[in-house]
């Protein structure tokens, strides 16, 4: 039931489809390292978008799909992820 909520959520994220993400900004939502996120760049999680010469950005929609993802595999941080999912909304 729980987990419907967060797909919801996820779902309506799509306002912000095209907003892009900074390393930290992820870093924050998800409570990680930023070289967390770089890992998961690195694993094919999230899909880097270069912005000038030294910026690179994350498209929301790729972090909305992330928190699904996670969501479904991990029943247990479904509250978690609802969390971030408002974060990500406000």
């Amino acid at each position: 039931m729980r987990n419907e909520h967060i797909k919801t959520a996820a779902r309506n994220m799509h306002a912000v489809q095209d907003e892009l993400l900074s390393r930290r900004e992820i870093s924050e939502l998800f409570k990680i390292s930023q070289m967390t996120v770089i890992r998961m760049e690195q694993r094919g999680d999230l899909k880097p978008i270069r912005v000038g010469l030294r910026s690179i950005r994350y498209r929301a929609s790729d972090v909305r799909e992330l928190l699904i993802n996670c969501a479904s595999k991990a029943p247990a941080l479904v509250g978690q992820a609802e969390q971030i999912v408002k974060q990500v909304l406000a």
